[in-house]
């Protein structure tokens, strides 16, 4: 190997010459043995059922023709010049801190690549929008992560102290935090929502004073249309801290109860029949009624003014509720009029108690007086 190299000197132009000839014969072995290697990973994933593996061998192809160019580079100068100062930098040690920086690109190109197949093959196949709303945020934060330890263990190697650096980091990551306070508590609320799942796109949900369809659960907000077709954008903080009432779970199909006024007096037992016939009526006509729970009737109270009953039956949709809770009231009206069962309405009784007036003895003499005058 020496009597090669000493041979390379002696051709005109000494080290240049003989740098420019062992870089081509390094670059063109290396070049041999990535193209053979290349040919026999290309055949292993082709028999794999996953698309994956031959992302990330397209992806990282150009940056191990850089390697190569590197490695035969740092080769032909070593051997010539041995370990030469560059700027008062050993050649070794600027090849490990250029390696460094190749192997945290191709990492972040590898990342790059499993993200972008679980974009194409996996978020399809959920039922959330997480990926759409959350995989570009993701993205970024581990590749500036990425940027970041990597240019630290290069500083490292070049024997910079990265103390400083280190803590800047941190006091600046501490201003963040501090400042985008409400957003941070925003975004990890939504992880939070997005995670346990309780709630979805297309669920009708009451938070609060607000209810409505679930439209979409952002990073930051969750959107709700209303019933009567307005907006709601709630912070994913404000519904991580709040009770949360989902109408769609477990199940859409949902019990709906409603209360009946009957007369003192009347036969019970008989406003139970009238009461289950006429919801048993409307199952028949009201295709939002769900025939297969039975429908119940309680006596609840006694009230006021009235004896109070409980009726309860299954919906298919809470927000259908009130078309069919009023089909059940006009069928149960019906029923009692047959029946002859009264419903009261509101009646007070108000007793008046008029008491003697009060006089004094002064009083009745006087009254004395003018009669016998």
């Amino acid at each position: 190997m020496v009597g090669l190299i000493d041979f390379f000197l002696s051709f005109p132009g000494g080290q240049i010459t003989a740098t420019v000839i062992l870089f081509a014969i390094s670059w063109g072995a290396l070049n041999l043995l990535f193209a053979s290697a290349m040919m026999l990973l290309k055949k292993a994933s082709e028999k794999t059922k996953t698309r994956l593996d031959d992302k990330i061998i397209a992806r990282l192809s150009g940056i191990f023709q850089f390697f190569i160019i590197v490695f035969s580079l740092y080769i032909s100068v070593w051997l010539v010049y041995k370990d030469v100062s560059i700027f008062g930098i050993s050649t070794t040690t600027l090849f490990i801190v250029i390696i460094i920086l190749i192997s945290g690109y191709a990492l972040m190109r590898i990342v790059d690549v499993f993200l972008e197949w679980y974009a194409d093959e996996i978020a399809p196949k959920t039922e959330t929008k997480f990926d759409e709303e959350y995989m570009p945020l993701i993205r970024n934060v581990i590749r500036a992560t990425l940027i970041i330890i990597t240019i630290l263990i290069a500083l490292s190697y070049l024997g910079i102290d990265i103390t400083p650096a280190l803590a800047g980091l941190g006091i600046a990551g501490l201003a963040v935090g501090l400042a985008l306070q409400d957003t941070l508590a925003n975004f990890f609320a939504g992880l939070y929502l997005l995670a346990d799942r309780p709630i979805r796109p297309g669920d009708y949900i009451k938070v609060g004073g607000d209810e409505g369809y679930v439209e979409d659960v952002g990073w930051r907000s969750t959107r709700l249309v209303t019933w009567d077709n307005k907006l709601v954008v709630l912070p994913n903080k404000v519904l991580a801290e709040q009770t949360i009432m989902n109408f769609f779970g477990p199940t859409e199909p949902t019990r709906h109860v409603i209360e009946i006024g009957v007369a003192y007096g009347s036969d019970l037992d008989k406003v139970e029949r009238a009461i289950l016939r006429a919801v048993k009526e409307t199952e028949k006509s009201e295709q939002e009624m769900d025939p297969s729970v039975e429908p119940f009737v309680r006596l609840d109270r006694f009230g006021d003014f009235s004896i109070i009953f409980k009726v309860g039956f299954s919906v298919k949709n809470y927000t259908k509720r009130g078309i069919v809770s009023s089909k059940v009231l006009k069928n149960i009206y019906n029923e009692f009029r047959k029946e002859g069962i009264s419903i009261p309405f509101p009646t007070h009784t108000v007793y008046l108690v008029t008491q003697p007036e009060k006089t004094d003895e002064k009083t009745d003499e006087k009254r004395q007086k003018r009669k016998k005058s």
